[in-house]
C-alpha cells in the first residue's frame, strides 16, 4: 500500500540547510500523542481537530483546513496565516483530498519532513473515517431517488424538532403522497412508476430551500422537514411544490403520465414529540385525500 503526502504549494526557496529544530521533541511527543488520538474516532471532523492540536506547537501551526470535494467534505480550523503549505494526499492512487496548514512565516526543510511524517500517521485514520461517513451516508440514502430515507427520516425528525425546540424556532412538516400511484404502476407498469418517483425527487429538489430536508418515507410518500417555519411558510410551499408538479410533463417511453399529488402539513406545537407532529401531518395528508386530491390541507393541534 502505498501513501502519499504530496506537497502542492512548495515553501519559499532558498532555505538554509536542514538543521535540528528547537522544536524536536515536541514534534517527537506530539507524534506520540498524535497516533495514539487517532485511533479514538471516525469523525473527519475529530481527526483533524485532534492533528491540529498535537501539531500546533510543533509546526508553530495557525490554521488547517481539509477539502475532499466527492462527499463534500470541508474542515476549517484556526485562522489562516500569511505562509501556507498544500498536501495532496492519497493512498494506492485513490485521492483523500488536500490539507492546508498555514502560519507566519514558510516551513523550514525540517519541519515540512515533520509535516509530512505526522500527515503519513494521520491519512489511514482519514481515509478510515471518509469510507465510514460515505457508508453511513449510503445507508440513509434511498437507492432509487438519492433522497434521505425512512431511517435518515427518523433520526433527522428528533434532532430537527429538538433543536427548534432549543432554540425557540417553528417547524413543520410537509408530508406528499402521489395520488393513484397504483393505476400508474397498473397502466404503465413499475419502470413508468419508479420513473415518476425520481422525476418528482428532482422537483422536491429544485423547489426546496438549502435548509430543508427531503426524504423518501415509504413506496410514493416524501416528506420535507422544514426548520425555522410556521405554517403560512409551510403551507405556501407545499403550494408551489404541487403546482410544480401539476406543471411537469412526467414521460416514460414516450408516454406522457398525468401525476398530482396530495400534500398534508403540520406545524410542531410546544410540548409536541416527533410522533405527534407526524401523526398530525399524516391525519391532514389523509383529509387533503378525503377532500378529493391534488390539494394541500394542515391539520390544526389544537383540533
Amino acid at each position: 500500500m502505498v501513501n502519499s503526502v504530496v506537497p502542492l504549494s512548495p515553501v519559499a526557496r532558498p532555505r538554509p540547510a536542514p538543521r535540528r529544530s528547537s522544536h524536536s521533541q515536541h514534534g517527537v511527543d506530539a507524534s506520540i500523542r498524535l497516533l495514539s488520538r487517532l485511533q479514538t474516532t471516525l469523525e473527519p471532523q475529530q481527526l483533524l481537530q485532534f492533528y491540529f492540536e498535537e501539531m500546533r506547537l510543533p509546526l508553530a501551526l495557525e490554521g488547517l483546513s481539509w477539502r475532499y470535494d466527492e462527499p463534500g467534505l470541508r474542515v476549517r480550523l484556526g485562522r489562516q496565516g500569511r505562509a501556507r503549505c498544500v498536501c495532496s494526499l492519497s493512498i494506492d492512487g485513490t485521492s483523500f483530498g488536500e490539507l492546508t496548514v498555514s502560519r507566519r512565516t514558510p516551513l523550514r526543510d525540517d519541519e515540512e519532513l515533520l509535516l509530512q511524517q505526522t500527515l503519513g500517521l494521520l491519512i489511514h485514520p482519514l481515509r478510515n473515517a471518509v469510507l465510514y461517513q460515505q457508508a453511513l451516508a449510503a445507508a440513509r440514502r434511498d437507492a432509487l431517488t438519492g433522497l434521505g430515507n425512512r431511517a435518515a427520516f427518523d433520526e433527522s425528525l428528533i434532532r430537527e424538532l429538538d433543536l427548534a425546540r432549543r432554540h425557540g424556532d417553528a417547524f413543520s412538516l410537509v408530508l406528499i403522497d402521489v395520488d393513484h400511484f397504483k393505476e400508474i404502476n397498473d397502466r404503465h407498469g413499475h419502470q413508468a412508476g419508479d420513473q415518476v418517483l425520481r422525476e418528482l425527487a428532482q422537483i422536491l429538489l429544485r423547489e426546496a430551500r438549502h435548509s430543508d430536508l427531503l426524504f423518501r418515507y415509504a413506496g410514493d410518500e416524501f416528506v420535507i422537514a422544514m426548520s425555522r417555519t410556521g405554517l403560512e411558510g409551510a403551507l405556501g410551499a407545499a403550494e408551489r411544490v404541487r403546482n410544480a408538479v401539476a406543471d411537469h410533463r412526467f414521460h416514460c417511453d414516450g408516454r406522457t403520465i398525468p401525476v398530482r399529488i396530495s400534500v398534508g402539513v403540520a406545524t410542531a406545537a410546544n410540548g409536541e414529540g416527533p410522533q405527534d407532529v407526524f401523526r398530525r401531518a399524516d391525519q391532514a395528508l389523509f383529509s387533503a385525500k378525503r377532500q378529493g386530491r391534488d390539494r394541500v390541507a394542515a391539520e390544526d393541534p389544537a383540533e
